[in-house]
């Protein structure tokens, strides 16, 4: 009898664990994950290539890296900066096909550090998850000032922008 009851027992885990696996692809089925790279151009003329990357499971938030074709200036709000570093920052995701983001990135003249760049918005993914609109909201710091919470010497207008996931293709020189 303690054999049927232990095949009973493990064929009821297993089952068990079958409908979780279940559950769990279905739950993650429909939902668009930013995980990945993507390359696109707002409408300050800047394009960017931005890398996104999951830090836990459920893909509910990332650790984010862009970079543009470099205006480290910030259209001369810090008229010295020479160079600048590309923004860095996290998202998190808000809903099916949103995401909420806030990256930094600084400004450097031939000396040092002249000022911080902050940008927060929203990422809406379309349904097959292959492109991004993307709403941000940016301003400008001077190196004393907080740029989390802190308030900015200038606020840039709305800033939209149109991103494309980069899928995995075959090189166009090959033979």
């Amino acid at each position: 009898m303690r054999n049927g009851e232990t095949i009973r027992g493990t064929m009821f885990f297993a089952l068990a664990a079958l409908l979780l696996m279940v559950a769990s692809a279905a739950a993650a089925a429909g939902r668009c994950s930013t995980a990945g790279v993507w390359i696109g151009e707002n409408d300050l003329g800047l394009t960017f290539i931005i890398s996104v990357t999951p830090i836990d499971n459920a893909h509910k938030r990332f650790l984010v890296h862009g970079g543009d074709a470099n205006e480290p200036t910030g259209f001369g709000l810090f008229p010295t900066a020479v160079d600048g570093t590309d923004f860095q920052g996290v998202m998190e995701r808000t809903g099916r096909y949103t995401f909420d983001q806030t990256s930094l990135a600084y400004a450097r003249d031939d000396v040092g550090w002249v000022g911080t760049f902050a940008v927060s918005g929203t990422w809406t993914l379309s349904q097959d998850c292959s492109t991004a609109e993307v709403l941000w909201y940016g301003s400008a710091f001077f190196p004393e000032d907080d740029p989390i919470g802190g308030e900015p010497f200038f606020c840039f207008p709305p800033i939209t922008g149109l991103y494309h996931r980069v899928p995995v293709v075959p090189s166009s020189c090959e033979e």
